[in-house]
């Protein structure tokens, strides 16, 4: 009889750690969505900030040697302004012929 008792109890334990274990593995993941959540949640809250602060222009954008605002404007990051295509050509070409010579 002493060996019927062993097998239930056995039995016991093994579902208790089991349990422990499942509890475990939940609670981990209940914290890894958590972490994803918020960093989820930093990213919107980000981006909405970025879009506030943004300084609303009512001005449309203008080419910075000709002044137009019809042609399609190209950011020069090296020069820091908007230039429209041919304006764009020029410049490079004077500062070409300003190296060469």
């Amino acid at each position: 009889m002493s060996v019927s008792r062993i097998g239930p109890e056995r039995d016991v334990r093994i579902r208790k750690s089991e349990h422990t274990f499942h509890v475990k593995v939940v609670v981990l993941r209940r914290i890894m969505t958590g972490i994803v959540v918020l960093i989820f949640m930093g990213f919107l809250v980000y981006g909405i900030w970025r879009t506030v602060t943004k300084s609303a222009s009512n001005e449309r954008l203008k080419c910075s040697v000709c002044g137009t605002t019809r042609r399609a404007l190209h950011w020069m990051r090296s020069w820091e302004d908007w230039y429209c295509w041919p304006c764009k050509e020029q410049c490079i070409q004077a500062i070409l012929n300003t190296l060469i010579s």
